[in-house]
């Protein structure tokens, strides 16, 4: 677990400005997540409390350093998994005899309907013109001590999201049905997801990826859906992907639910023209027996158009795009234009790259174990 540091607490007001730790029961579970409402970033926190909670699911409650505001449906149907699995944990009435015994809280504050303690069950949260679920502004709250925390764990917690047993029993904890080998052999399903719905990173031909998906050989009895977006619902989320063989998607934090995928899924990642490849969505997926293939944007006379008219920074950032050497490293390692030209732009995908890519991985559903 990512346990607070431990705090050697003087007063009321030193612990209203560090965060609790001493006073609370014995059997807290102490959990610093980011308040970011990235999937990733909370699901790289989640992952190693489910760990835990297999291993060792005795507890009384949960001291999860964030704000009721920042618990998304989708982190909240997580949570709720993982306290269906704790032992011994407190009874909400317990739970509130024992905030009403500590003298310091204000009386008003609400009190939680499951063992979960946030900070707006212990003190007054004022609202603030900062948005405290934002990452950029939280930490700038953040204690000193728990931002080292974070920084020394960082680097490899990518790795820690669980293997094959963790996202198993997860998926079944959420009634997710495994596809049988037999059907992802001989009835392969194929699901393109954009980002319609979204200001960034959105495919330029969707229309194109769904033909060269449906084209496929006829032998392969390949079905392919397209989702402008992931559904709102996190449910609908889970279920979709449990329905998928194939998952073609746009990199950023709507991969996590590559985790509701079944064993030996594929997916493919696709990444903006010069985006920084990362893989921190392989790692995870790897981890949970998923093939994983990455493809990058290629570079198109509308994207350069659209540079040219805004401004001479992007205008060296086009002439950059069209050298050839750039073009087959198809990643800005200098990061001259990353943030302003490639990290958030729209994607066309090259269509030959993409079927051959598909193919292979619509081909390993059968092999892949």
């Amino acid at each position: 677990l990512n346990y607070l540091d431990h705090y050697a607490f003087t007063s009321w007001e030193q612990m209203l400005q560090r965060g609790p730790v001493e006073w609370l029961p014995d059997g807290t579970k102490f959990v610093t997540v980011e308040q970011n409402p990235n999937l990733y970033h909370f699901a790289s926190f989640f992952m190693p409390l489910w760990t835990d909670v297999l291993d060792r699911p005795e507890g009384s409650v949960y001291f999860m350093n964030t704000e009721e505001k920042c618990l998304t449906p989708w982190k909240r149907m997580l949570l709720a998994q993982l306290l269906s699995r704790g032992r011994g944990l407190f009874s909400e009435q317990k739970l509130g005899a024992w905030l009403d015994g500590m003298p310091q809280r204000p009386p008003e504050l609400p009190k939680p309907s499951w063992p979960i303690l946030l900070r707006d069950h212990l003190w007054q949260t004022p609202e603030e013109p900062v948005n405290h679920c934002s990452l950029n502004g939280w930490k700038l709250k953040m204690p000193y001590a728990v931002c080292a925390r974070n920084a020394r764990t960082f680097a490899f917690r990518q790795h820690v999201l669980g293997g094959w047993r963790d996202h198993a029993t997860l998926r079944g904890a959420l009634k997710l049905s495994e596809r049988p080998y037999s059907e992802r052999q001989n009835s392969p399903r194929v699901t393109i997801v954009g980002r319609e719905k979204g200001p960034k990173r959105r495919f330029r031909n969707p229309e194109e990826l769904v033909e060269v998906a449906q084209q496929l050989p006829s032998y392969l009895n390949v079905s392919v859906r397209y989702e402008p977006g992931m559904p709102t619902d996190p449910r609908e989320q889970a279920e979709l992907m449990a329905e998928t063989d194939v998952l073609v998607t746009v990199h950023g934090a709507g991969l996590t639910n590559g985790m509701f995928l079944s064993q030996n899924a594929a997916v493919i990642e696709i990444f903006p023209f010069a985006f920084l490849q990362t893989n921190i969505y392989r790692e995870m997926l790897q981890r949970a027996g998923i093939y994983h293939r990455a493809l990058h944007g290629v570079f198109t006379e509308a994207h350069e158009k659209e540079l040219m008219e805004m401004g001479e920074d992007y205008q060296r950032c086009a002439s950059l795009a069209r050298q050839e050497e750039y073009i087959k490293r198809r990643a800005d390692i200098s990061t001259d234009c990353f943030h302003q030209a490639w990290k958030s732009a729209d994607i066309t995908v090259d269509s030959e790259e993409f079927r051959q890519t598909l193919l292979d991985c619509v081909l390993q559903l059968s092999s892949h174990v």
